[in-house]
């Protein structure tokens, strides 16, 4: 999946919402989706997603999570700071 950088959304402020609309047309999100929908013992592995990817699918699981509150563990205090930042911008 693409990045998408701040200055695509500063232009284009629908593109953002086009590509989450356009996530569940995708099968391993489907999936990702309704894992988190049933009860695996409340975890969810999500893991090879590199840059603002993260941040979509981690905003769209929670969109779709049916209020479950979801627990994100990153590496480190900079990357959970980074992701911070990008979901503030899609939930």
């Amino acid at each position: 999946m693409p990045d998408i950088d701040e200055m695509t959304m500063t232009k284009h402020p629908g593109a953002l919402r086009r590509v989450l609309e356009r996530l569940d047309e995708y099968e391993p999100v489907r999936r990702l989706v309704a894992l988190a929908r049933t009860d695996h013992k409340g975890r969810v592995p999500l893991t090879g997603l590199a840059g603002s990817s993260r941040s979509l699918i981690l905003g769209h699981l929670a969109q779709k999570s049916a209020g479950r509150p979801l627990l994100v563990v990153t590496a480190d205090g900079d990357q959970a700071a980074d992701l911070t930042e990008e979901l503030s911008c899609i939930v």
